[in-house]
C-alpha cells in the first residue's frame, strides 16, 4: 500500500533539516508553523538534501511516497 503526501523541506540556520506537513514560514534562525496550525514537523539527517539551504527564501515543496510493507 502506498500513500503520497505533499510536504516541505526547510533548513534552519544551524543546519538542522526538517520535514513539515504544512508550509512553514521563515523566522529568526528557524522555520515555524502558524501558531494555531495543526501541522507537524520532524527532523531528518542533516546531510540529506544539501541543495536545501537556510538562505532559501521559501521552503522546498516535495511529494513523499510512504509505502507500508
Amino acid at each position: 500500500m502506498e500513500n503520497k503526501i505533499t510536504a516541505w523541506l526547510a533548513r534552519d540556520i544551524n543546519g538542522d533539516l526538517n520535514v513539515y506537513t504544512d508550509e512553514p514560514y521563515k523566522g529568526n534562525g528557524t522555520w515555524h508553523l502558524e501558531m494555531f496550525n495543526e501541522g507537524r514537523y520532524f527532523a531528518i539527517q542533516r546531510r540529506a538534501f544539501p541543495q536545501v539551504k537556510w538562505e532559501d527564501k521559501e521552503p522546498t515543496k516535495v511529494e513523499l511516497t510512504i509505502k507500508i510493507c
